[in-house]
């Protein structure tokens, strides 16, 4: 009889059974390894495109999310030397420091004394500078110019004082800054013609300006038409360093708001004094108010208070303020040629996303308005009523300068950078759950699945050793 050997049929199907499982053990190994679910694009193909595309994200969000810290860090550091700037301005008791505000104000009677003062005041000036080039983040001068945006002007370029251009993006930007109608102030007359006016012993005149109330008692008996000179020194020695300045003309005495503008509010009463309505003019017959300019920035209105105007324009790409002179119809043209800082606050690299920002050079030389620049100080002489005025209003305008542009960082800092940061921050938590959703292991499914897989290899062992047995024996009983 013919004996035919063929192939051990189950002992072949165990061990594929055996290798299949051993395969998915590997797998299954080597993910809770790695603690991955995708490991090789055989894994997952889907999956892995869009786990990429989600780590683009995070990678975007996370450079966003430093951004948005380094620039927040750049305009505190920039707050910090600005109220550095406003102290030696003001003064701080806490920090021993007398203002230029106070020292100016101080009472010279020699020019001995004009000349200490001066001497104080150059050094404040001194260290003040000394503050604007010490003001630094990364290696740049933050309010020493190497942030300010740079400007060719194709005209006078004096027709503007304290530029300050905040944004300027897309490019070079040409801009058109044109006075449509110049600014007034507030102004009121007191008629000293006789009939208009006769004050007796015990009147009094009360001024009010823009909140606060000043009068003046006569002692005695003014002749009408005759006295203009003994009420503007009445009223001079009254309102002495209040904003506001007092003069004659042909029978009527003046006071007029040292600052232009709508801010600018002026009320006088005459108390005991018939026909008083006589005694104004101005807006209407108790109170007089200045006007603003008129100012456009390339064809659109800008926002004024006095002569200064600020202006944002419809886009969003250009944003600035800054003093023109007081002169109707007159334009100043100049285009901003670069400089600035950006920073990319999204995960996409677009305009949109971008925080743009400069910040004018700070210091003595710059500081200041149309009254003069805080280094003129030094030319004034401080023995002299009308100089100690200008003085004072130079260090006012050299404060507003500071406030506005605290006012721009902090309206960075709180409107723009804070709410980024948070929405990078949500957005950033999203985008990793998904991502790890997606690229994660889980481990108790994949340690179930192991042991399911270790016991059917077990088996699949097993079942092979069996069948081979089985088939020797059944060889060696036919043998």
């Amino acid at each position: 009889m013919t004996i035919y050997f063929s192939t051990n049929i189950p002992e072949f199907r165990s061990i594929l059974q055996l290798n299949r499982a051993s395969s998915r053990i590997a797998d299954i190994s080597h993910r809770l390894d790695s603690g991955l679910r995708i490991n090789s694009a055989k894994d997952d193909p889907d999956g892995l495109i869009i786990r990429d595309r989600l780590r683009a994200d995070m990678k975007g969000l996370y450079a966003a999310k430093e951004n948005i810290v380094r620039a927040d860090n750049m305009l505190s550091v920039a707050d910090n030397g600005l109220a550095s700037l406003s102290k030696f301005l003001l003064g701080n008791q806490d920090d021993g420091v007398t203002g230029l505000k106070a020292l100016v104000n101080s009472t010279v009677s020699s020019t001995a004394e004009s000349d200490a003062l001066k001497a104080k005041i150059a050094e404040t000036l001194n260290m003040m500078n000394g503050v604007s080039r010490g003001t630094t983040y990364n290696g740049k001068q933050i309010l020493g110019g190497d942030l300010a945006y740079r400007t060719n002007f194709s005209d006078d370029g004096a027709k503007l004082s304290n530029l300050n251009i905040t944004k300027a993006s897309g490019g070079n930007q040409a801009v058109n800054v044109a006075v449509t109608a110049a600014a007034t102030k507030a102004s009121a007359d007191i008629d000293m013609t006789s009939s208009g006016l006769a004050i007796t012993e015990g009147d009094s005149i009360t001024v009010r300006h823009n909140g606060a109330e000043y009068t003046y008692t006569f002692a005695e008996d003014i002749v009408a038409g005759s006295s203009e000179a003994s009420v503007e020194e009445a009223l001079t020695n009254l309102l002495k360093g209040t904003g506001l300045s007092v003069s004659t003309d042909t029978n009527k005495v003046e006071v007029t708001a040292d600052e232009f503008g709508s801010s600018n509010t002026l009320f006088i009463s005459i108390n005991g004094i018939s026909d008083t309505p006589s005694a104004f003019t101005g807006a209407d017959t108790t109170k007089a108010a200045g006007v603003d300019a008129a100012v456009t920035v390339n064809g659109n209105q800008a926002r004024v208070n006095g002569t200064h105007f600020s202006y944002s324009d419809p886009n969003g790409t250009l944003t600035l303020d800054g003093n023109v002179a007081n002169v109707a119809s007159r334009t100043s043209n100049f285009t901003v040629v670069g400089g600035g800082a950006t920073f990319q606050l999204g995960k996409n690299v677009a305009a949109d996303q971008q925080l743009q920002f400069g910040l004018s050079t700070t210091n003595t030389s710059t500081l200041g308005g149309s009254t003069g620049r805080l280094n003129d100080l030094l030319n004034l002489d401080y023995t002299s009523t009308a100089d100690v005025k200008k003085a004072s209003a130079i260090i006012d305008e050299s404060i507003d300068n500071i406030n506005a542009k605290r006012g721009q960082i902090g309206f960075m800092q709180g409107n723009i950078l804070s709410p980024m940061k948070t929405y990078i921050e949500d957005d950033l938590a999203s985008v990793v759950e998904a991502e790890g959703a997606i690229s994660n292991v889980d481990v108790g499914l994949e340690s179930s699945r192991l042991a399911r897989e270790q016991l059917l290899a077990s088996n699949a062992l097993n079942s092979a050793l069996f069948n081979r047995q089985y088939a020797q024996f059944l060889i060696s009983s036919l043998w």
